[in-house]
């Protein structure tokens, strides 16, 4: 019992509110529950709020003995359960705390309170910007605006369903919020990359649609750049590969012309000495020596 006070109190009681949570959620939802499950959660409630009351420091008591500490265990787990996939976290921060509009209307969740209040910013600004496509200052300010819409429609839409089964995690509030940053860069990016396509008919594919998919779909973005990137890695690449063999050609083209002038030079020095030295030969062997230089010198004026 002394390590039960003395480590895990507060635990214990953090599980015991978590159980409440998860109980009011499942009764509220109409979640089906064992027949146990609120006999044992009664006495165990009474313990808390008896201890609560009555403790003013850390005289007294822990309430709870090991017996009871499995109990609670099985309660929990039960409840867990039940409620999935929501958790005692994502129900606490799903439940309406806050005013719609900070001091009006109904309460509502502060994360898609505040992602609302964006979005008509952003709507706001994407229509009257609309109006002046003529400045290039407006232009820009649509793009921006385009882009942020898409991505706050994105970040809506994927928080809708968490929101609505109970069990949108607070620790992704930020994955929410680097996605919508990410989507209003990639909705410019991606404006300024792609030319609108002529269409035909109904369709209106213009500057500020395509930055408002870039902000929706990142992804893709990253995919286009990615790719761009790939492309751009190949032209060098290949460009590089064609410079060195073209090079290499070079050198070699200069080494056989180098050689050759060095056989020419050779086979006319000995064509001069074979002349000198006619007059000292037989006419047989002056001329098999002779058929074998012009046939040196034949060959590389061939190759030059």
């Amino acid at each position: 019992m002394d390590s039960v006070e003395k480590f895990n109190r507060p635990a214990v009681f953090k599980i015991i509110r978590e159980i409440k949570t998860m109980l009011q959620y499942a009764v509220a939802s109409g979640k089906k529950l064992p027949d146990w499950i609120l006999p044992a959660i009664a006495p165990i409630e009474v313990k808390q709020i008896h201890y609560e009351k009555s403790s003013s420091g850390s005289s007294v008591d822990f309430p709870f003995d090991t017996k009871e500490l499995s109990q609670i265990n099985k309660i929990y787990t039960t409840l867990a359960a039940a409620v999935s996939p929501a958790t005692p976290m994502s129900i606490d921060y799903t439940t309406p705390s806050k005013k719609m509009f900070f001091v009006l209307g109904t309460k509502t969740i502060p994360v898609i309170r505040n992602m609302w209040m964006m979005s008509i910013l952003f709507l706001t600004g994407f229509v009257i910007t609309g109006f002046y496509l003529d400045n290039i200052y407006y232009v820009q300010a649509n793009l921006l605006f385009s882009s942020g819409l898409g991505a706050y429609f994105y970040s809506l839409y994927t928080a809708n369903k968490y929101v609505v089964n109970r069990s949108f995690d607070p620790t992704y509030i930020t994955f929410y919020y680097n996605r919508i940053i990410i989507g209003i860069i990639a909705g410019i990016i991606l404006s300024n990359l792609i030319v609108p396509p002529q269409t035909n008919g109904s369709l209106n594919i213009n500057t500020s649609i395509i930055s408002m998919l870039g902000g929706f779909s990142s992804d893709a973005v990253l995919k286009i750049l990615n790719r761009l990137v790939s492309m751009l890695i190949t032209l060098v690449e290949g460009d590089a590969k064609e410079i060195i063999e073209t090079r290499e050609a070079e050198i070699k083209t200069k080494y056989l012309e180098k050689q050759a002038k060095m056989k020419i030079e050779t086979a006319s020095r000995l064509l001069a000495m074979l002349n000198d030295i006619q007059s000292k030969t037989d006419d047989e062997s002056f001329l098999r020596i002779k058929s074998v230089v012009d046939k040196i010198l034949g060959e590389e004026a061939e190759q030059i």
